[in-house]
């Protein structure tokens, strides 16, 4: 389960943190809200291609983490790929573009392929 997303100009977001309880949680709002936004947002953590608008306009860089409590597959999974364990009940997968082109995607704090983030995806979401 998803439980903290951090944004950082992305869009038009300039800085945002969502804490999620457990439970249900529901996002709403009017049209032009900026829902879409927060899909994005989450989907380009978890290994979309990236596109250069997500980069808030003015500035040099966008990221996005996302921390889920692990279920149990996860684990089994960072073992078998070499990963950090992190602290065994959360995932933090962080992923940064720069315009640049410098791309940076993180699991547990250790540099992956972005690749790594796509596979994981489907034991998350």
């Amino acid at each position: 389960m998803l439980s903290k997303l951090k944004i950082k100009n992305f869009a038009l977001i300039s800085e945002m943190e969502l804490d999620f309880n457990n439970g249900f949680s529901v996002i709403t709002g009017e049209t032009g809200a900026g829902k879409s936004i927060f899909i994005d947002a989450v989907s380009y953590v978890m290994g979309t291609k990236f596109n250069r608008e997500f980069i808030r306009t003015g500035e040099d860089k966008t990221s996005v983490e996302a921390i889920f409590d692990c279920p149990p597959g996860v684990t089994q999974y960072l073992m078998d790929e070499g990963l950090s364990l992190g602290n065994g009940s959360q995932i933090i997968i962080q992923r940064e573009n720069a315009v640049t082109g410098k791309a940076i995607a993180k699991i547990n704090g250790e540099l992956v392929p972005v690749n790594k983030v796509k596979e994981i995806y489907p034991l998350l979401l």
